[in-house]
């Protein structure tokens, strides 16, 4: 008998024809390990939320609607329905900050904020500033907009050679919760420090100041930058 190509693809498309299907299942993504590749689903119809796998090319994140395959024995996130980047919040001004310096001082911040266990987070900043004599502006990014005992990342410092307006733009800061439950209730603040006199953040009808946290598609472990809190 004559095994050529044609007749093995004959002989593979009968062999799948008589196996039974593969199961799929639709479900929503409840939790994900950000060190592993452990998670649970909701499959619709249940309430259980079972363990299963999911590889990190997936990027799915808890609330996804997720695409499930049973895989010799193993149920697999194989897909998963993840929106592009998503704001969470925003806070914004049309008017200038108070005065901060030569101290640490908060100019805008978004308060009653949740992060999510195996989510990741970018805050941005911008807007415009002015300082009352030549210096040097450290800005940072706190949990707090009183008490700057907590430091989510520093973003940098900007030097103002003069009293003029100089721009502060798209500085930016990723932020992950690592660890598996929420953390809520939380703050976030834009601070500035000066090397001496005050600085203001400047915000105007036509070029508002801004603090904006959004929320990332992607694994943890794709962001290796990323600050864990």
């Amino acid at each position: 008998m004559r095994y050529d190509a044609e007749l093995n693809r004959a002989i593979d498309e009968r062999i799948r024809a008589m196996a039974p299907p593969q199961p799929a299942r639709v479900g929503t993504l409840v939790s994900r390990d950000p060190l592993t590749s452990r998670c649970t689903v909701r499959m619709d119809g249940s309430s259980v939320e079972t363990p299963m796998k999911i590889p990190a090319s997936v990027k799915g994140r808890p609330g996804d609607r997720a695409c499930l395959q049973l895989i010799e024995g193993d149920w697999v996130v194989v897909a998963a329905f993840t929106p592009a980047d998503d704001l969470v919040d925003v806070a914004w001004a049309a008017s200038d900050s108070a005065n901060v310096g030569p101290g640490e001082g908060a100019v805008i911040s978004l308060s009653g904020l949740t992060f999510e266990p195996g989510v990741v987070y970018k805050v941005v900043v911008g807007g415009k500033y002015v300082a009352s004599v030549a210096n040097a502006t450290l800005w940072r990014i706190r949990n707090s907009a009183s008490s700057f005992l907590v430091d989510w990342g520093t973003l940098g410092h900007t030097q103002a050679p003069d009293t003029r307006e100089y721009p502060l733009t798209h500085l930016s800061k990723y932020l992950v919760r690592t660890a598996s439950t929420p953390l809520s209730e939380q703050t976030i603040a834009l601070t500035a420090q000066n090397s001496v006199g005050t600085v203001r953040h400047i915000g105007t009808t036509t070029a508002a100041r801004y603090l904006e946290l959004w929320r990332v598609p992607g694994v943890p472990a794709k962001f290796p930058h990323a600050l864990a809190i």
